[in-house]
């Protein structure tokens, strides 16, 4: 299945993210650099509004735009939950499928295919959602379902990622390292 035919969608809100202290939300200096081209998110608005996305196909992204840097097929930094995002697909990416750094964004219905990192995955004290998608790996390839994280490198960060999941289905490939392109594949794993 071919990928990394583009870098990626990503999506920069105003929403919180456990990468900045209070004092940087409050004050309005919570500028957290996002991946790929250099830009910022992060604010103090978990409501906020970074659009519409509806009825989008993402396919055949995460082209490394910078050395080790691919980007998801669809990144939401801090996105709030004044965004409305549904009824998307991503389609056979390199890197994650959909990945949430905080903010509180929900998405509602998602299919993802085909994709050779984690499916659903999210970190940095986001309090969205996901509801209904499905999730159907490649036969030989593919990593988790789904990767929670608070904070890789602080896991009692505040606040603290807590979101919720509402009917997943999950078909994981079965694949195993060396042949998997990430990791071996697996239904969830959180942290």
């Amino acid at each position: 299945v071919e990928t990394q035919l583009w870098g990626g969608l990503v999506i920069n809100g105003n929403g919180i993210t456990n990468k900045c202290s209070d004092a940087q939300r409050t004050g309005g200096t919570c500028h957290v650099q996002g991946e790929g081209k250099p830009s910022n998110y992060g604010g103090n608005n978990n409501a906020e509004s970074s659009g519409v996305l509806q009825y989008v196909v993402v396919k055949h992204p995460g082209f490394e735009v910078a050395p080790g840097d691919e980007l998801n097929g669809i990144t939401l930094n801090a996105v709030g939950s004044g965004t409305v995002i549904q009824n998307v697909q991503v389609y056979s990416t390199y890197d994650d499928g959909v990945e949430f750094f905080g903010g509180a964004v929900s998405v509602n219905r998602l299919v993802a295919l085909y994709v050779q990192d984690d499916s659903i995955d999210w970190a940095d004290g986001w309090v969205g959602s996901v509801n209904e998608a499905l999730v159907i790996q490649w036969r030989d390839v593919g990593d988790r379902c789904v990767e929670a994280d608070n904070q890789e490198s602080q896991f009692n960060a505040l606040p603290l990622s807590n979101p919720t999941i509402r009917n997943l289905t999950c078909i994981p490939s079965g694949a195993r390292l060396p042949v998997g392109t990430h990791g071996d594949s697996m239904g969830a794993e959180f942290r």
